[in-house]
């Protein structure tokens, strides 16, 4: 028998196992898994990712709210006063 034609029979078993296993169902059950896996991991990782995705938000919030504060708490009204007092800025952030 021939090389090549062992090769051909090799590739058309492969390819009847493949469609009988296809037939059977037997992929099936894999892909299901995966889907069902994916899905569940993506109605769980939602409400995170929301969160993840506003964090720069919420601290830039949070500055500008230090900041007037900081400036509201200042007897002159000019945070550029507290910068030129470094120890001034410090204390106040650090709540001494």
């Amino acid at each position: 028998m021939n090389s090549d034609d062992q090769l051909n029979q090799l590739f058309q078993a492969a390819r009847q196992a493949l469609s009988t296993a296809v037939d059977r169902g037997d992929l099936d059950f894999e892909t299901r898994l995966l889907a069902g896996l994916r899905e569940e991991r993506a109605a769980r990782a939602e409400p995170a990712f929301v969160v993840w995705k506003l964090t720069p938000f919420f601290a830039c919030v949070l500055a500008a709210l230090t900041l007037v504060t900081a400036i509201t708490s200042n007897a002159s009204g000019n945070l550029f006063d507290l910068a030129l007092e470094p120890d001034a800025l410090v204390l106040y952030l650090t709540a001494q």
